[in-house]
Formats: structure tokens, sequence, C-alpha cells
């Protein structure tokens, strides 16, 4: 079998994560039309899958034949199960930071930083501010200057100084490429 839905527990973990990370209960709301799934494989991803694209899996599934890339088209990936937790892929990241209520917004040279995947000691007044509504530990969308999605962060303290641990950026897929050659 190529996938499997998760079980209520899982999927209560990836509802409240998402949820808390939006600000809203959108996740809950969408449930309505679409279902998460995990495939099968060595790493347990997460998927948001269409109720109407589930039927096309099964189907896909009951052929031994078919190959499964239309799934590839079919899903959003929101993330995976480490150790089983919840942790957000960067693949997530163009769907669920339009629909976030909150993030924080990093100027250039912080910007570059977190994609070279740095932490980010705040200094700044204006990123102080904004960090003023989280809590700390709470996981948030990071954004440029200019409103672009980049990653995703979390609101530590290290010597009671605020810190955004970088949990997975954009330049990822940069840094993972340079190390395949």
């Amino acid at each position: 079998m190529l996938y499997s839905l998760l079980t209520t527990t899982e999927k209560k973990q990836v509802e409240t994560k998402i949820n808390t990370l939006l600000g809203s209960s959108i996740l809950t709301n969408t449930f309505n039309e679409k279902v998460l799934i995990s495939l099968n494989g060595s790493r347990k991803g997460i998927f948001l899958i269409s109720k109407a694209n589930l039927d096309l899996l099964k189907k896909i599934d009951s052929n031994s034949d078919s190959t499964n890339c239309r799934l590839i088209h079919a899903c959003i990936k929101l993330g995976f199960f480490i150790r089983d937790e919840f942790r957000f892929g960067i693949e997530s990241l163009s769907y669920l930071a339009p629909l976030t209520k909150k993030g924080i917004k990093l100027n250039a040279r912080n910007t570059q930083k977190f994609i070279f995947g740095k932490d980010i000691e705040v200094t700044s007044e204006k990123i102080l501010l904004q960090i003023k509504e989280f809590v700390e530990s709470e996981i948030t969308i990071i954004f440029s200057d200019d409103d672009i999605p980049i990653g995703f962060g979390k609101i530590t303290f290290k010597e009671k100084k605020p810190l955004i641990q970088n949990l997975v950026d954009s330049g990822i897929y940069i840094r993972s490429e340079k190390s395949a050659f």
C-alpha cells in the first residue's frame, strides 16, 4: 500500500501544530474537503490531499502496475514525523504562509543569515516588537522584508536575549545540493 491515513493522535498533533502556527483553526476547517495521509516509506511524510484525489490514489494503489508519480501533484507536503514528533517541511511554506495571521519579518541582512541556516540574535527594535506577540518556543513563519516566506523559526531565549532559532529555511535545497556532489 502506498499510503495510510494518520492515526487520531498523529492527526491531532499535526492539526494542533499547524493551527498554532497559523493563529487560527483553518486546518481543522479544511478537513471537510481534505484528508491527512502518510506515505509509506523510510520517512513518514505527511501530506494534505483532497478527498477527490484520495479516491484517485485508491485506484492507483489497487493497480500495482501504476506509478505513484501522480501523487506528487495531488498533495501538499506539510512535513514529517521524526521520533513521533511532527516537524514542518519547507515544502509546506508556500501553502501555509498566506494563511498565517502573524509571522516575523527580517531585514535584508538577517534574511541572508537565516537563509544560510543561521539563528538570528534579535537586536533590532523592529523585530523585538514583533517577537512580543509570541510565547517562548512558539514556531512561526519567517518572512523577508519583501514579504517572501523564507522558512520556519522558533522563538527562544539565550541568556535572556531573544533568539530566532532556524528550524528549516529555503536555503536548505542549495546546501543539500552542494553536499550531493
